[in-house]
Parts: C-alpha cells; structure tokens; sequence
C-alpha cells in the first residue's frame, strides 16, 4: 500500500452470490469510488482440485467452477458501472493459468475452470471494444509460482489415492502423484522452474496500470517456458505423450 493510502481486507465466498455483494457494497461505500469509480478489478482466487476427472463427485467440479469461474463473473458483473465510472475507465484483470491454454492430466476441473475464465474473458474484450465501453480487459496467465498452492494441489492428490484405493485410477494417479510430490519437494524455490510471487504481482500490477494492456500475459519459468510452447506446437499425439511423462 502507498504511503499515505488505506488497505480494507475482507474474508469473501466467491461461490456465495451474498458474500460478493457485501464485498461489493462495501467497495462501493468507498468515498473515493463514490466520487470517481473504481480503477480496476483483479480477479486472482482460486481453489485446488487435483484427481481424475471422471472420479470427483458433482459437488466437488460444482465448488471448482463457482469459485474459479463463476465468481470473478459475478465480481466482473457486480462492479461493472464502478469501472465506467472514471474519466478514462477501468481495468478487469483475470488471472488464469498456463493451464487454460494446456490442459494437464489429473487437472482436469481445474483446467475447465481456467478454459472457461479465457473464453469468459475474450468474450467480454471484445464485447467492450466493438460497443465501445471503455472497460479494458486482460488475461495473465502465469505457471507454477512458489507458494503452498502447488503443495496443496499434491497433498490433495495423494491425500485422494489413499481415500480411493478401489478406483481405477487409483495406481497410476498414486504414482504420479508421489512422483510429482518428491519432484516439488527437491526443486522447489529453482527460478528454472518455479516463478517468484513478487514478479507475478509486479506483471498484475503494470497491466492494471496500463492505458493499453495486451490480451493476454503469459508468464513462465524457463523450464515451462519451452514446455507450455512445445505443448501449444506439438501433435497431439506427442504432446499427449509428453505431458503424461510430466
């Protein structure tokens, strides 16, 4: 917070539509929002789900979807005359993932909810510019960052296979997961794979700030960095291949 400005926190259940209009409203009760709108909107929550995609349970890719998607919508929708409020209008900056460009297995919910919030996204861009509401919108979408997120995601995933031990996809998740696990521990805080939370808050930031931010931001570690752009380029077949030995 800069010197001499004002940090309101408030605990919000993005899949509750009460708890995103208390958020709202109280935003609104802003008197420097009251008096010249809201600068801009960043929508960066989300929750893990990690396991096979046909083994979660309804409420489970439900709970996904409110939270990762359908509650940076209401927040999108609610806030909405707050961002055109300014001069010069607001910016909506939705943080997705390298995930909702390249779907990766056993992230199956994850990665619905991370497509999703990319199609929500372009739709609404390009809704703003051709009725010519100036609502600027962005996408950032970074890769694996250091912070418990990635740690959580793996204990959720072994936590699952020892739940599970009649599923059939219970062995070959089981591997992975433990695989994936002693690979996180040991590499863990490698700039070569994993990206500093203070970069990607920094890149949120200046496309906040920008006049005119681009698109999409995509934002990875050298290691990921070669194998998101392999992934996007590759024949299904070899990509399919690749990520599986990921």
């Amino acid at each position: 917070v800069a010197p001499g400005g004002n940090l309101l926190t408030m605990t919000v259940n993005l899949a509750d539509d009460q708890s995103c209009a208390d958020l709202v409203g109280r935003v609104l009760e802003d008197p420097v929002v009251s008096a010249r709108g809201l600068d801009c909107l960043v929508n960066c929550a989300a929750m893990p789900l990690v396991g096979p995609a046909l083994s979660h349970s309804v409420e489970l890719l439900e709970r996904q979807v409110a939270v990762n998607l359908l509650g940076p919508i209401r927040l999108c929708r609610l806030l909405r005359d707050a961002l055109l409020r300014g001069p010069k209008g607001g910016t909506i900056v939705n943080v997705s993932s390298i995930v909702g460009t390249v779907a990766w297995p056993f992230q199956g919910a994850y990665a619905a909810s991370k497509f999703g919030m990319e199609g929500f996204s372009d739709a609404m861009r390009r809704e703003l510019a051709h009725c010519g509401v100036p609502i600027r919108v962005v996408l950032v979408k970074p890769g694996p960052i250091i912070t418990p997120f990635a740690m959580d995601q793996l204990k959720l995933a072994t936590e699952w296979a020892a739940k599970s031990p009649d599923d059939p996809f219970a062995p070959g998740f089981g591997a992975k997961a433990e695989w994936q696990s002693a690979a996180v521990g040991y590499t863990m805080g490698s700039p070569l794979l994993f990206l500093d939370p203070a970069t990607v808050a920094e890149r949120i930031y200046t496309n906040a700030v920008d006049p005119n931010p681009p698109a999409r931001d995509t934002l990875v570690s050298p290691f990921f960095h070669v194998i998101y752009h392999l992934l996007r380029v590759a024949p299904t077949s070899v990509a399919d291949k690749l990520v599986g030995f990921l």
